[in-house]
């Protein structure tokens, strides 16, 4: 009687830590599928934006420049100067 209490004991102890492993594995979420879009190449690498779009960078140091000027003008100074710059810059 006392092997087969024993035996129990060891069965009962073996498959509460097997099903206590099972549930403690978290979820795996899957994976996002790669961002293939134009602008994830030109965003995600400095350098290949550099390279793929060299006019409109230019077009947009140009409008800050200009931005700049204009602020430097106005005599405006952060808060005020930022709000300015955004603004400008947007349209």
């Amino acid at each position: 009687m006392s092997q087969l209490k024993t035996t129990l004991l060891a069965a009962v102890t073996i498959s509460v830590v097997a099903g206590s492993t099972t549930f403690a594995q978290p979820a795996q979420k899957p994976t996002p599928p790669p961002n293939t879009g134009r602008t994830s190449a030109t965003t995600a690498n400095p350098e290949l934006q550099k390279q793929l779009a060299p006019e409109r960078r230019a077009m947009k140091r140009q409008r800050r420049t200009e931005c700049e000027k204009e602020a430097k003008q106005q005599n405006l100074h952060l808060g005020k100067r930022w709000s300015f710059m955004r603004r400008c810059l947007k349209g």
